[in-house]
């Protein structure tokens, strides 16, 4: 799972994907070695938890710590270090933050290729009122086949008075990506909270290695007045931008469509920024959000990397924390305004579609 902060590119990445491991030589001085950077590095410089101010582990996550260090000697490679490292991660949080023999850089500059990928957006007129749209993931080329589907108004989803979106699936991405959608709700001005840098000596580091990586003249400027800031303030939180909240129009002349009424399908998949859509979308009165409470990968946010003193692990951490106002949120998710029990099976788990159906149809009457 991955989220960018709006206007600005930097690459994230979440605890839900999955990236494969070479077996390399490792022995578990090593891994020892490498553990112990790791737990005293996310000390001092995550911001995830330098917001929750540990000035060391909590009990639960301490007692995981001993366990896991307990079964280095079982270690015969980075594979089975980066396995015992996971479960003190996961203990810290679920998301945003993850050990791995390959950056989270390695295919930056590469485009996906979404061609294999039929499924990561569904429509459907479900009547002459109501057009379902499933968008799975807001990943790059996403944003190029939401703004196809919209204009060319697949199923009626333009002219339907009543919309489903459902990112129940929602692997997150990039903030940017869902644009598309929210011109698809009308004209509306979206209020965005904005996320603090937590600025330590690393994480400056971390930040002029990430502008090299991008390597894009047009956020050079940008990236560089946010090192210059982290560098006047060590040790303490710096604002990504300069204000506590930012605002995102949708204009009249901007807007696709012009639903009276939108639901929208969240579960406990949709994580980043899948939940930082929506944080935005349920502001606007004509929306509904229905299902299960989010993934939890929302406040701790924006990955930067280091590279532990083995050559051979990769942690990726948080550069950044939102005061979202929603407690335990990176633990808890985000709750619907419609609460629904987990579906136990694929008819239940459909059934969310047509129960939206007939509320939103139900409205008119």
């Amino acid at each position: 799972m991955k989220k960018l902060v709006i206007t600005l590119m930097l690459i994230t990445c979440c605890g839900l994907s999955k990236s494969a491991v070479a077996e390399t030589s490792f022995n578990n001085q090593q891994c020892q070695q490498d553990f112990n950077f790791i737990a005293d590095f996310l000390l001092k410089n995550d911001a995830g938890i330098n917001a929750d101010q540990w000035t060391e582990y909590p009990e639960k996550v301490n007692k995981i710590l001993k366990i896991q260090q307990s079964k280095i000697t079982q270690v015969h490679s980075v594979h089975d270090c980066i396995e015992i490292i996971k479960p003190f991660l996961r203990t810290i949080r679920k998301g945003h933050l993850s050990a791995s023999d390959k950056s989270v850089f390695h295919d930056f500059h590469i485009q996906p290729d979404l061609t294999s990928d039929k499924k990561l957006i569904e429509t459907q007129q479900l009547s002459d009122l109501t057009t379902y749209i499933k968008v799975t993931s807001f990943r790059e080329g996403i944003k190029e086949q939401l703004e196809s589907v919209i204009y060319n108004n697949q199923d009626n989803i333009r002219s339907s008075p009543y919309i489903i979106i459902d990112i129940r699936e929602g692997d997150g991405g990039n903030d940017t990506n869902y644009y598309p959608l929210l011109q698809l709700l009308g004209q509306y001005k979206y209020w965005l909270k904005t996320p603090k840098i937590f600025s330590t000596p690393e994480n400056i580091k971390a930040w002029a290695i990430y502008k090299t990586l991008l390597n894009i003249s047009a956020n050079n400027k940008r990236i560089d007045e946010i090192i210059a800031k982290m560098q006047a303030n060590l040790w303490s939180w710096v604002s990504l931008f300069n204000a506590d909240e930012v605002k995102q129009t949708i204009s009249q002349q901007e807007a696709l469509a012009q639903p009276k009424r939108v639901m929208i399908l969240t579960g406990s998949e949709c994580g980043s920024s899948c939940e930082q859509f929506i944080l935005t979308v349920r502001q606007n009165p004509k929306v509904i959000t229905m299902g299960q409470n989010t993934y939890g990968a929302i406040a701790a946010s924006n990955i930067l990397e280091k590279l532990t003193p083995s050559n051979k692990i990769y942690l990726a951490y948080t550069a950044t924390y939102t005061n979202l106002g929603i407690k335990d949120v990176d633990r808890l998710g985000i709750p619907p305004q419609i609460k629904l029990a987990k579906p136990l099976d694929k008819p239940a788990y459909d059934h969310e579609v047509s129960l939206a159906q007939r509320i939103l149809e139900n409205l008119q009457q």
